[in-house]
């Protein structure tokens, strides 16, 4: 049986994977070196790659921003992507995302 419920939610979706496509685009190209002047990050913008999804055991990443060749550790930037405004729950395991790298960042 089609359920209304089960249609917003996908729809939901659907429109969230379609904005974290178009911010991701944005970030490779000029925002990226803003991103990384505003964490004061002393790498060339060339020696970082934007990703899509990572799988973590608290859920999955929207968008990844880590070194290409980390020497050492690594610098990491982790991004969630909300079509509204995000619920404190989300936060919360924003934060769970940022300890999870916290250990292996240099930064």
């Amino acid at each position: 049986m089609f359920r209304k419920e089960k249609e917003d939610s996908e729809r939901f979706r659907f429109h969230e994977l379609i904005l974290q496509s178009l911010v991701r685009k944005k970030i490779r190209g000029e925002a990226l070196s803003m991103i990384l002047e505003h964490f004061e990050a002393s790498r060339p913008i060339d020696e970082f790659e934007v990703l899509g999804e990572k799988a973590l055991p608290e859920g999955f990443v929207d968008i990844f921003i880590k070194m290409r060749h980390p020497e050492g550790g690594n610098l990491y930037l982790v991004i969630e992507v909300k079509t509204g405004r995000a619920r404190p729950q989300e936060v919360a395991q924003l934060y769970s995302y940022i300890n999870e790298f916290g250990s292996d960042s240099s930064s």
